[in-house]
């Protein structure tokens, strides 16, 4: 993603993410579809694959003059971090199946150092944010929103769940986090990257 320009003195609404390659958002637009089918009668704001990415910290609004301090902090907490190699898997809901609120496609890390970095992220940018920290971090791309699913159709979605238990959706190499900035409008959030910090290189 292209990094923007910030000129705007006014407060950014921030979050910091792992990209997701074209082809691992082709393979969850695919399941993304199937769950649509299944939930016509249902409201739901699905995410757009263009925006399909992994979350580790939602930091809200952080004053453009805080920018350059938050990216150096970045850049710092990156260096001590290797790519990680990620694998997006499985379709979940936030709380659970029974009370679908959030659909998602499950991220896992095959060396275990995705929760590691996301903890050490939330630490570092605990200044720059007013934003509670996470209890406990689950890897994911989110697929979609519900405000509101009956019965039926939630029945129908545990079962697809179920049957794609294994379902392998791509495997990468992380390389980079981003800083993004999202800007809310009618028509639904638009994200931007504002700054791309690589994970320090493997040695040897």
């Amino acid at each position: 993603m292209a990094e923007l320009e910030v000129t705007e003195q006014k407060p950014l609404r921030l979050f910091i993410a792992i990209p997701l390659p074209e082809g691992v958002k082709r393979e969850i637009e695919a399941a993304q579809t199937e769950l649509r089918s299944l939930l016509q009668q249902s409201r739901v704001s699905w995410t757009r694959p263009e925006q399909f990415h992994l979350t580790l910290r939602f930091l809200g609004k952080v004053e453009a003059e805080r920018l350059t301090a938050l990216i150096d902090v970045m850049r710092e907490v990156c260096n001590g971090f290797a790519a990680l190699n990620l694998v997006a898997k499985d379709i979940g809901c936030f709380p659970n199946l029974r009370r679908p609120r959030v659909i998602w496609v499950r991220v896992e890390d095959t060396a275990t150092q995705m929760v590691r970095l996301q903890q050490r992220i939330q630490a570092a940018t605990q200044p720059f944010t007013s934003e509670e920290p996470a209890e406990k971090f689950h890897g994911h791309v989110t697929l979609g929103r519900a405000r509101e699913i009956g019965l039926k159709e939630s029945k129908l979605l545990a079962e697809r769940a179920a049957a794609m238990e294994g379902r392998i959706f791509g495997e990468w190499p992380a390389v980079e986090v981003e800083v993004l900035k999202s800007e809310l409008s009618p028509h639904g959030a638009r994200h931007g990257c504002i700054a791309s910090i690589p994970l320090r290189e493997k040695q040897g």
